[in-house]
Formats: structure tokens, C-alpha cells, sequence
């Protein structure tokens, strides 16, 4: 899941320790997507998403700020590539295959079908999607379905859907309860989150999981400190789990630990 904001960020040297992890990099990182709750949530607030509030404890504790801005998932990934931003939030390996990541993943997203209650139907395959239109969102790589289906079939809309934008789960969910697709599928957290928040929300049926696909922060391939930032991000995620601060971080946010 064009750029937003085209702006040059420049650093002074970088001296680097026997590990490479103990160097501090003054200044400030702008690391980017659209809004994945519980994930990444709404900047400037008090809950803008646990992936948010573990890169800043890991980056911030080494004397470098992160600025997290929102933008749609496509401008996130042209922005990132190009090195606009220095890193994006939420991807998956499938997606941004030129990014660098870290060697560990920050989360598990479970890609989930979902209908309306009234629909006798569960997912066993990609021959369940027979007959149905399926809605899914712009550039999301929904992990190895969306090349096994997605892709195959994302010019014939009759059999898939695809939105963008600004809040295109809030899009696909009325155009579900409106009849216009059959099934769309998200991830499970997010899923969740999202309709944990809304006065209203509609029933839905969970019809079975598309696939599992590990996420990460990664940074962009044009930053010269790409390699150190991830290496910074595993360090420190490893030290957050050990002190069970990472476990805090998540409880907040109703996620328990993938590891």
C-alpha cells in the first residue's frame, strides 16, 4: 500500500562502532504510508500505532527524531523508492522488494475474506472466488494471493475491484454492504481496529484467510543509511521484546506478540 512532499534530508557523518549499532545519527528521519490501524494510526496523536511508537522508542533513544507522515499507500511507496522519504511503514517484502529491510519482521498481517453474514461461503482456494467480485485496495500486496489471483485478474472487474485513495477500507466496506463486491479481503488486525471505532458498524463474516504475510519498516534503497537503519530497527526491537517493553507498546493497541 507521486509524492506527497518532496524534501531533501541531509546528514552529517556517520561514525560507525565495531557493531555498527552503537553510532548515533544526529537529526531526523520521515518515514511514511497510509493509515493501517492498528499498525500505523493518525500522526500527532496519542495513539498513532504501535509500529509507530516502536520505531521512535528505537530511534529516538540513538538521538534521531522520526517525523511519520500520511499520504495514500501508492504515493508512500513512489515517495520511498524515489527517496523522498526516508522509509515506509507496514510493507511487506513482496511489495518493495528494492526497499531495505530489517532482518526480522515487526508483525504477522493475516489477509482475511470477508462477506456479509447473509453469505454462505468460506474460502478454500482461489477457485472459491468463482462467480464473486472481490475487492481489494491499490498496491496492497495482500502476500502470495496477489500474484496468485489479484494480478491474474485485476483488469476484469467482474472479478476484482481495486480502489485507492484516501480511506479505501471505508471505501470497499460500503461498496460490500451496497452489494457492489461480494467479498473483500483485509487484514485482521486492521479489520478489527477498524470497525472497533465506527458507531456503526456492519456485521461481517469472516470466510477464511488468504494468506499470512510478515511486515516490516523499511527504508529507502536511495538512503546512504538505509543498511544502518535497519540494523538500528532489529537491535532495537530485539532489546524492546527482552525488556518486555515491546509487550506494553502492543497491549495498548489489543496485539499480542508474533514471535
Amino acid at each position: 500500500m507521486v509524492c506527497k512532499m518532496m524534501r531533501g534530508l541531509f546528514f552529517v557523518l556517520v561514525v560507525v562502532a565495531c557493531s555498527g549499532l552503537e553510532a548515533q545519527t544526529p537529526g531526523e528521519i520521515t518515514l511514511v504510508a497510509d493509515e493501517w490501524c492498528p499498525y500505523n494510526c493518525a500522526p500527532e496523536t496519542t495513539d498513532p500505532g504501535y509500529l509507530i511508537e516502536i520505531t521512535r522508542e528505537v530511534f529516538e533513544a540513538r538521538g534521531i527524531r522520526v517525523r511519520y507522515v500520511t499520504t495514500t499507500w501508492s504515493r508512500a511507496i513512489y515517495g520511498t523508492r524515489t527517496g523522498a522519504f526516508d522509509g515506509i511503514i507496514g510493507t511487506g517484502r513482496l511489495e518493495t522488494p528494492d526497499f531495505v529491510f530489517p532482518e526480522s519482521e515487526q508483525g504477522i498481517s493475516h489477509h482475511m475474506f470477508y462477506t456479509m453474514p447473509n453469505r454462505t461461503w468460506s474460502y478454500k482456494d482461489s477457485t472459491s472466488l468463482t462467480g464473486l467480485v472481490l475487492g481489494v485496495i491499490e498496491n496492497y500486496s495482500y502476500g502470495s494471493f496477489w500474484n496468485a489471483y489479484v494480478e491474474e485478474n485485476r483488469h476484469d472487474k467482474t472479478k476484482v475491484q481495486i480502489v485507492s485513495g484516501d480511506d479505501p477500507l471505508g471505501r470497499n466496506l460500503k461498496k460490500l454492504e451496497a452489494g457492489r463486491i461480494d467479498v473483500l479481503v483485509e487484514d485482521e488486525n486492521v479489520m478489527n481496529y477498524h470497525l472497533s471505532r465506527q458507531e456503526e458498524s456492519p456485521s461481517l463474516f469472516s470466510a477464511g484467510e488468504a494468506c499470512e504475510e510478515k511486515i516490516y519498516v523499511a527504508f529507502s534503497p536511495m538512503h546512504p543509511e538505509a543498511i544502518l537503519y535497519a540494523e538500528m530497527l532489529e537491535a532495537g526491537v530485539k532489546a524492546l521484546r527482552e525488556s518486555g517493553r515491546l509487550a506494553q507498546i502492543l497491549s495498548k493497541y489489543h496485539v499480542t506478540d508474533w514471535k
